[in-house]
C-alpha cells in the first residue's frame, strides 16, 4: 500500500486514540474474578461485550501499526494531472458548491474510509478522475439495487487542481534545510561552537535529543526499511537510524508549563484577519518521517519563536513576505510511549 502524508499523520492519531482507548479497559482487567485455583487453567468472568470491545480495539491498534510500518511511502506530488496524494476540487453536476478531495491508493485495513476528504483509488469517484487534468470531465453510473433500472448516472467538472505546496502535509526533512533552520539559531549556533563553556556545552548537546515519540518512529522505519532486502538506499538509512536508535538521548520532557521537547502545544494566530490554530509537538529536528502538521523543529523560525513560552504568552512569526502574530493557547506533556516498542528488534 501507498501512503501520503496526510494518511500517515491520520493514521498516527488514530493510534493515539485507540491506545488511549485500550488503557480505558485497565481497570476492567485488572477485576476480572478467577473462578479457579489453579493457576494453570485460570478461567476469569467477565462481560463479553467489553471483552470483544477490547479485542476489537487492540486489533485496530495492531492493524495501524502494521500498515505503518509496511506501507510505501509517497513523498511526490502530482500537481498538473490527478494523481495519489493530488489534492483537488470536483463539481458535480446539480450541486452548487464544489468538494474538495484528496486521492489516496486505498483504505483497506485502515480506519479511514472517504472521511476527512480521503477518496480512495479504488472507489468510482477515484477510477474515473485520476489522470485527468483542470476542466476534464468525468462520469461514471452508480448500482443503486438489484434491478436492471436501478442505476444513477453521476458526472461532474475537475473545478481545480491545488497547486500551493503550503495546502500539503510533507515529511519535514525533505524541505531544504535552508528553509528549515532559522537565522537566530545559526548564530546562536556559532556562538556556542566558538565559545565552548560547560554551559554552552550542554546547550549545544540540548540540541540533539529525542522525543520518545520520535525514537518510536525510529523503531518503525527500521521495521519499514527491513523489508527492503539488499537495496543499497535501504541498507544506508538503516545504518543512520540504528546509529540514532542506539546514540541519541530521549529528551526529559519540561513539566514548568513552557514548551519544550516532548510537549504538545496549541498555538493560535492571526492570519489575514482570520484566527488559525497550530497544534503539534516540538522536537529539536526531524530524524525521520516526522509530518510537518504534527511537529515543529525547534530549530526552525516558529520554533525559536514559542520554545520556552507558557500559556498566554505573545509571538510573532515570519511566513515568507508576512509577520503573524499569535498567543500560546494550551501547553501539555506528550503521550508517551510505552509498550509500542515491545518486538521491535532492530535498535540494538
Amino acid at each position: 500500500m501507498i501512503l501520503i502524508p496526510e494518511q500517515i499523520s491520520y493514521l498516527r492519531k488514530q493510534i493515539k486514540v485507540s491506545k488511549e482507548n485500550i488503557r480505558s479497559y485497565s481497570d476492567y482487567l485488572s477485576s476480572k474474578d478467577i473462578t479457579s485455583g489453579d493457576y494453570s487453567s485460570r478461567a476469569f468472568i467477565g462481560d463479553s461485550v467489553l471483552d470483544d470491545q477490547y479485542d476489537l480495539e487492540r486489533k485496530r491498534y495492531t492493524d495501524t501499526m502494521y500498515s505503518l510500518e509496511n506501507a510505501d511511502y509517497k513523498k511526490e506530488r502530482s500537481t498538473d494531472v490527478i494523481d495519489i496524494g493530488t489534492k483537488f476540487t470536483v463539481e458535480f453536476d446539480g450541486d452548487f458548491e464544489p468538494d474538495e478531495v484528496l486521492l489516496v491508493e486505498g483504505v483497506d485495513g485502515l480506519t479511514i474510509s472517504g472521511g476527512d476528504g480521503f477518496v480512495s483509488l479504488n472507489s468510482l469517484l477515484g477510477q474515473n478522475v485520476i489522470g485527468k487534468k483542470e476542466g476534464d470531465r468525468f462520469s461514471y453510473t452508480v448500482i443503486t439495487g438489484k434491478m436492471p433500472t436501478d442505476r444513477r448516472k453521476v458526472s461532474g467538472t475537475i473545478k481545480t487542481i491545488v497547486k500551493d505546496p503550503k495546502a500539503y502535509a510533507s515529511f519535514i526533512r525533505d524541505k531544504r534545510k535552508s528553509d528549515r533552520i532559522s537565522k537566530i539559531y545559526k548564530a546562536r549556533r556559532h556562538e556556542l561552537l566558538t565559545n565552548p563553556t560547560r554551559k554552552n556545552q550542554e546547550e549545544l548537546e540540548s540540541y540533539s535529543t529525542i522525543s520518545l515519540s520520535q525514537r518510536l518512529l525510529l523503531l518503525i522505519e527500521a521495521e519499514r526499511l527491513s523489508k527492503f532486502g539488499k537495496d543499497r538506499n535501504a541498507i544506508n538509512r538503516m545504518t543512520v537510524v540504528k546509529k540514532l536508535l542506539k546514540e541519541s538521548k530521549v529528551a526529559k520532557p519540561l513539566d514548568d508549563g513552557t514548551i519544550g521537547v516532548g510537549t504538545r502545544f496549541e498555538l493560535r494566530y492571526n492570519k489575514d484577519g482570520k484566527i488559525e490554530t497550530l497544534t503539534g509537538e516540538m522536537i529539536n529536528q526531524a530524524v525521520s518521517d516526522e509530518v510537518d502538521t504534527d511537529y515543529v523543529e525547534r530549530i526552525s523560525p516558529l520554533g525559536q519563536q514559542i520554545y520556552g513560552l507558557r500559556v498566554g504568552d505573545p509571538f510573532t512569526f515570519r511566513d515568507g513576505n508576512k509577520v503573524y502574530k499569535g498567543s500560546v493557547a494550551a501547553v501539555e506533556l506528550a503521550q508517551q510511549p510505552q509498550q509500542e516498542t515491545i518486538g521491535y528488534q532492530y535498535h540494538k
